[in-house]
């Protein structure tokens, strides 16, 4: 359960497992859980918007130098592919957002029908 190193690049997913069986844990090793998760997710936050920034200019550079298209992308693509990259970072938002309602201990409190 306190093991943060294993299946970094599926955390996201074991984390929902994790929680599931806070109620073994001590306060003091949820607040360890929960606070790494919050870092976890701010730093897919951080590499999602260098990486949505990087696309944005790739796409500035083709409009500026009048090409709508390269070898591998189209504008439009890299339109598609910025959308996703917005998406990706409300989604991982609003995992950090439960992970802060997670730290408040209020996810027990309420229980939905």
């Amino acid at each position: 359960m306190l093991d943060t190193k294993s299946a970094a690049g599926d955390y996201d997913r074991l984390f929902r497992i994790k929680v599931l069986y806070f109620q073994y844990l001590t306060p003091a090793e949820r607040r360890e859980l929960i606070e790494h998760y919050q870092d976890y997710c701010r730093a897919a936050i951080r590499h999602q918007h260098t990486e949505t920034t990087d696309l944005k200019n790739w796409l500035a550079d083709m409009r500026s130098d009048g090409i709508d298209r390269t070898e591998f992308l189209t504008a439009a693509g890299l339109r598609d592919a910025i959308e996703v990259m917005n998406h990706s970072i409300s989604t991982w938002q609003r995992e950090y957002d439960w992970a802060r309602h997670l730290a408040t201990g209020h996810s027990h409190d309420t229980c939905p029908e």
